[in-house]
């Protein structure tokens, strides 16, 4: 039997980061107000910072794919995708 010890991660997060000059300020808002909205099967919330310039943003469940997702919901809404850098586990 393996046992493991410290962090296991079920490799279901998710997160990103994005200049803010690459985003009009209503962008921004309304960004901020989404990423606050349970989104997705797993009604999860991302966790956003907003650190100088850059707005980072992390979820513990991965719903940035498909049409309930973060992801979809940028593209829609016409956000620059090229800007988002992303990260998934």
């Amino acid at each position: 039997m393996k046992t493991r010890l410290g962090f296991v991660s079920n490799s279901s997060s998710s997160s990103f980061i994005v200049s803010k000059n690459s985003l009009t300020e209503e962008q921004i808002e309304a960004l901020h107000d989404v990423c606050l909205l349970p989104i997705g099967e797993y009604r999860d919330e991302w966790n956003l910072n907003f650190r100088g310039s850059i707005i980072s943003g992390m979820t513990y469940m991965d719903n940035g794919g498909g049409e309930d997702g973060l992801f979809y919901w940028l593209k829609i809404n016409g956000y620059p995708m090229g800007a988002f850098e992303w990260d998934d586990d």
